[in-house]
């Protein structure tokens, strides 16, 4: 499971290149300047507030820094949380982890040490708590902000057999299962990652099982988890980017960039294709605009898809190299958003925030 397919790390990582090489630079001018060291994670006096009670804190952000051993292998990674471009903390972690976020100015990470996995919630000013411990491996979680619940997709340690999708109530110590493992019946065969994705209004619960080839997505219905989930399937869909109303937004399945972006729909025979070739993309938190940078004779070019009507403009707010940054469980960087916003970066800038709908508005 640790092993992904090349083309699931080429669409996700390269569409998020302006994200992982702009959160390199995402450091105070102690750390640049290595003066001073950065502190480390603290233990939270309390467990960072999600869902109602907390409040949105536009701005926080996380990022990663990868270690490599001398044969370029993946041996852990660094993490790094703070708020309007200033590092508040950092921490090592194995891995084999994964982070989400922020929302309310909480990153959601699992972390495996080879014995055991940790849920933990890390608030960007420095602290975290581990909320959930268990032998089984935590492949991905999610924060649902309308609850503050947690929501974990489980393997077998040992078998690596899907446990299926669970839920942690805030303020609860055992999880309960809300999503079987994925059927037999549905002969999809060996999986690869799995990614989980929340709709704008917290309802729907996108589970997304990639093969080396192409992906297949549960929609399932929090408010009636024991009805069958919505299956999305086709041998063009490659790895999600987040809801649009009753559709799915996903990249296709390609070898690399530039890729087909579609949208799924449970009543429909097939995907629609939004943008034929992107080489990066980002999507509105409440999938209302589709952002897209695509290439002609001329150079590369941003464009906003209006998902609602379906009209196409040019967007006039990045600069030159300036691309989204990708979102999900192996995003390198995270940062948090109103509902109208995307995220975008470049080499020789910070991520920050831009909202499609204000062409050329671009925000600190």
């Amino acid at each position: 499971m640790s092993k992904r397919p090349r083309w699931i790390l080429a669409v996700l990582l390269l569409a998020g290149a302006g994200g992982l090489l702009a959160a390199t630079r995402l450091l105070p001018a102690a750390e640049a300047g290595r003066s001073s060291p950065l502190p480390g994670l603290v233990a939270c006096a309390t467990t960072p507030p999600l869902g109602p009670g907390a409040a949105a804190e536009p701005g926080a952000f996380f990022r990663t820094e990868a270690h490599l051993d001398a044969d370029g292998g993946l041996v852990g990674r660094r993490l790094y949380v703070g708020e309007a471009g200033q590092v508040a903390a950092t921490t090592d972690l194995p891995a084999e982890s994964a982070m989400t976020g922020p929302i309310d100015g909480v990153v959601v990470v699992t972390a495996d040490d080879g014995a055991r996995s940790i849920v933990q919630l890390v608030s960007v000013r420095g602290c975290a708590t581990t909320v959930h411990a268990t032998a089984s491996v935590v492949r991905r979680a999610i924060a649902d902000p309308l609850d503050g619940s947690i929501l974990m997709h489980l393997v077998d340690r040992s078998t690596r057999a899907d446990l299926g999708v669970w839920r942690l109530a805030a303020g609860t110590e055992r999880p309960q299962r809300i999503l079987e493992p994925l059927p037999a019946s549905l002969h999809f065969g060996t999986v690869w990652a799995t990614d989980l994705v929340l709709d704008p209004t917290g309802r729907r619960l996108a589970v997304q099982s990639c093969q080396d080839r192409a992906c297949l997505t549960r929609i399932l219905d929090l408010a009636r988890p024991s009805d069958a989930p919505i299956v999305l399937r086709g041998s063009g869909q490659g790895p999600m980017l987040g809801f649009a109303g009753d559709r799915l937004v996903t990249w296709a399945a390609c070898d690399g960039l530039p890729c087909a972006i579609l949208a799924w729909d449970g009543s429909a025979g097939g995907p629609t294709t939004l943008v034929a070739d992107a080489s990066a993309a980002g999507l509105t938190g409440d999938g209302h605009l589709l952002v897209a940078v695509v290439a002609d004779g001329t150079g590369d070019h941003a464009l906003v898809v209006d998902l609602t009507s379906g009209t196409v403009r040019p967007l006039r707010g990045l600069a030159r190299g300036e691309r989204p940054v990708a979102r999900g469980g192996i995003a390198a960087a995270g940062l948090e958003l109103a509902p109208d916003q995307i995220a975008v970066g470049q080499p020789a800038g910070e991520p920050h925030a831009i909202r499609p709908s204000a062409a050329g508005e671009v925000l600190s």
